[in-house]
């Protein structure tokens, strides 16, 4: 798991050839003029969904995790709290959807939380369990992009 800004995007590029691509793609796009849906980047290797949302102060998360791609959010705008561990600390609850490559999870693992905001990106790998879209305060409007990036 990795908190940074998106200027720092370089220090990761060796990570892999996905993950760079990824990268290079939310450097180099007008995030803000994107409608919410899917958007192609390099076929099943780099896709992204954009999101927005209002989060509501009372909000109470799910774990998720995935097997196929890492998960690389970044928040356009808005405010938002996000929650990790390990997935060996807490327990599925769903079976794995292939086609969406998720799966959700129960329990509390290892409670570790952390505040992302414009500029932020969180990368989550297949072995780190995630909770995103928590509020921060009273909660409020979050326009973010999520790239998959498929672990090769």
């Amino acid at each position: 798991m990795i908190i940074d800004k998106l200027g720092n995007a370089h220090w990761y590029y060796k990570l892999g050839g996905n993950l760079q691509t990824a990268f290079d793609w939310l450097q180099n796009t007008d995030l803000l003029a994107l409608r919410p849906g899917r958007v192609e980047i390099d076929g099943d290797r780099v896709f992204a969904d954009v999101h927005e949302y209002i989060i509501p102060a009372d909000k109470v998360g799910v774990w998720e995790g995935h097997r196929l791609y890492m998960d690389l959010q970044f928040v356009v705008s808005g405010i938002e709290r996000m929650r990790y561990t390990n997935v060996d600390l807490v327990t599925p609850n769903s079976p794995y959807n292939e086609e969406r490559d998720s799966y959700t999870l129960e329990g509390d693992g290892d409670d570790k939380s952390f505040t992302v905001t414009d500029g932020d990106f969180a990368l989550f790998g297949p072995q780190d369990a995630h909770m995103p879209g928590l509020p921060v305060g009273q909660g409020g409007a979050v326009k973010k992009v999520v790239v998959k990036v498929k672990v090769e």
